[in-house]
């Protein structure tokens, strides 16, 4: 008779035990290139159908033609040179003696590359000791004088000693030198700073106006149509509508342009009219003419939602988002429109598929189906899944 050996079955689970915990310790401590090559990618399975129905007849309807008038306001586009005046203090009053020194400074911007000049402006009000006024500007002097009482005084600041940005001024008395027991005391009044600068107020003007989706969707001819005076020496007029330059030139009195329809978007429309340096001009009676072509008809809207995490991992590319449409008879081109996105799709045969992530927003969504000739659509499905 054979013999055979018993394996006791605690033997057996301790050897169990022990693999395991090996194997375990095996891919926490193995490097992840290698562990990555050995085990298996784990991948969450996804797959979902958000709407299947079906639209039925498509009727292409009636076109219909028709022209929006807008009008917009006046405007003055101005970049010629504009004077201003900051006011910098009311009053300031300011000693120096042999032991201490007060200093009144105050700091102002400018865009030196649009400065022309500056300089600085002042009434001497009162007046102790030897009168005279220290004035240095980013540590350079400007001004080392002595004042009258009553006297207004302007003093230019050269050019060469101004900064592109942040600059400043100080104002002192000056020591006392040879009776230097005594004080030198000043107080000034309205000190202002006088600047001539080019663009700081209208060298760019906006005009807005807003157009409806089914208006900038159907625009098939727009115009631009402004009378412009000149105030100014000539100069090149710059005009951009929602950032698309549509002119810059010497502009005609009566101007005529016309806008590509491309430009134009549903809700709120900028134009944006800027000219060069030394040019003013007034810009009156502007007004757009849109011309449209609408294909009226039956369309059929459907509404539907994306959760946060889906539209997350169909946005980063995780998902493939595909709409499955299938037609029964009829036109072979089928206008879908997506979130107001408006697109046309050839079928091959009766099928076709789209993948519309792009499209989609988080939460509702609406897509409607409509065409341009008599289309029986049978079905349309979306499915959203994982990439393959």
């Amino acid at each position: 008779m054979a013999k055979y050996e018993v394996i006791r079955s605690n033997v057996v689970f301790g050897t169990l035990i022990f693999m395991f915990i090996a194997m375990i310790l095996f891919v926490f401590l193995v490097a992840p290139e290698v562990r990555e090559e050995i085990l298996p990618e784990y991948v969450v399975s996804y797959e979902k159908t958000v709407f299947d129905v079906s639209p039925g007849e498509l009727n292409s309807g009636t076109i219909t033609e028709g022209t929006k008038y807008i009008s917009l306001n006046d405007i003055t586009v101005d970049n010629t040179i504009q004077q201003n005046e900051i006011d910098v203090v009311r009053d300031a009053a300011f000693s120096a003696s042999i032991f201490s020194n007060d200093v009144y400074n105050f700091g102002f911007s400018v865009d030196k590359s649009s400065l022309q000049s500056a300089s600085l402006k002042f009434l001497v009000y009162d007046l102790s000791g030897d009168g005279k006024v220290k004035i240095y500007l980013n540590g350079k002097s400007v001004l080392a004088r002595t004042v009258d009482l009553g006297s207004q005084i302007v003093v230019d600041f050269p050019l060469t000693y101004i900064r592109d940005g942040a600059n400043q001024v100080e104002i002192t008395a000056s020591t006392p030198s040879v009776t230097f027991w005594r004080k030198n005391s000043i107080t000034l009044l309205d000190i202002t700073l006088l600047t001539e600068e080019y663009g700081t107020r209208k060298s760019v003007s906006n005009q807005i106006f807003s157009l409806s989706s089914s208006e900038a969707a159907n625009a098939d001819d727009a115009v631009l149509k402004a009378f412009i005076y000149a105030k100014g020496e000539p100069a090149n007029i710059d005009i951009m509508l929602n950032g698309n330059r549509i002119l810059k030139a010497l502009p005609p009195q009566n101007l005529e342009i016309d806008i590509p329809t491309a430009y134009l978007k549903s809700g709120a429309n900028l134009f944006e009219w800027s000219v060069e340096q030394d040019g003013q001009y007034l810009i009156k009676f502007t007004n757009i003419l849109i011309d449209t072509v609408k294909t009226t008809g039956r369309e059929t809207t459907y509404f539907f939602s994306i959760s946060d995490d889906v539209y997350k991992k169909a946005k980063s590319g995780e998902y493939d988002c595909i709409l499955y449409l299938k037609r029964f008879s009829g036109d072979d081109v089928i206008i879908m429109e997506i979130n107001s996105e408006v697109d046309k799709y050839t079928f091959m045969g009766n099928d076709v598929s789209i993948d519309i992530c792009d499209n989609l927003d988080e939460g509702k969504n609406e897509i409607k189906f409509s065409a341009e000739n008599e289309l029986k659509l049978e079905q349309a499905t979306l499915r959203i899944k994982n990439k393959e």
